[in-house]
């Protein structure tokens, strides 16, 4: 069942984030195998910039956006295909976490927060990113999943509320798009937005969220409440 039940006891707060762009750099790597992938299919690449303000919505969102407009349905699957098989391979290439955000991970876990990733990539990669580069210091993780609503859909937020046993009044959505912040909107949580991933402050500012981070250290605070 998709949503909070609320029965049984708390486990007390928790911390949820998002991956790319927020505890991830994987920018370099998403641009590698977009335009590897475009130029394996002979369409024109795309600047990294570019492919920076495509990410947030997911592997089918970010090709979709990286294509010409007049690519066939058909056509577009495959490259999808193409790219998801690609990027699988080479998703920790150039890849790394923002500074000071291992600490930041670690120093909640040691406090008993419960930590846990909510992704639009796919669920395998982020499972191996996220235990190749933090281990066992986040308790669950959720990518894109079939049958699972990506967000901003509430779904795959509070399916790991339900796993991580956190009321929404002691959690927490830490993201760097205005993606997250709807997401977390719909599932009636808190949401931090965080400046150092793939969107400018005042592109974030634009969509009044509720809490900016300009670095660990705020986050932390704004965190702690």
């Amino acid at each position: 069942m998709i949503g909070y039940i609320g029965e049984g006891e708390s486990m007390g707060k928790a911390v949820i984030f998002d991956l790319d762009g927020t505890l991830l750099n994987t920018l370099d790597d998403l641009a590698d195998s977009v335009n590897h992938t475009l130029n394996y299919f002979k369409y024109p690449k795309r600047t990294k910039a570019e492919v920076r303000s495509f990410i947030g919505g997911g592997a089918k969102a970010l090709i979709k956006k990286s294509l010409p407009e007049n690519v066939t349905a058909e056509k577009y699957e495959e490259v999808l295909s193409y790219f998801q098989a690609y990027y699988k391979k080479n998703a920790d290439k150039k890849t790394g976490l923002y500074p000071g955000v291992k600490k930041l991970v670690n120093k909640l876990s040691d406090e008993n927060y419960s930590i846990g990733v909510v992704s639009a990539k796919g669920d395998i990669v982020v499972k191996e990113l996220v235990e190749s580069f933090l281990g066992d210091k986040v308790k669950e993780t959720l990518g894109e999943k079939e049958g699972i609503k990506r967000k901003p859909a509430p779904d795959s937020i509070l399916i790991m509320m339900d796993t991580l046993k956190c009321k929404p009044e002691e959690t927490i959505y830490v993201g760097d798009s205005e993606v997250d912040v709807e997401a977390a909107a719909n599932a009636g949580i808190k949401c931090a937005s965080v400046t150092w991933g793939f969107r400018d402050k005042e592109d974030l500012e634009k969509i009044n969220p509720l809490y900016i981070a300009d670095n660990v250290q705020e986050l932390y605070e704004l965190i702690k409440g």
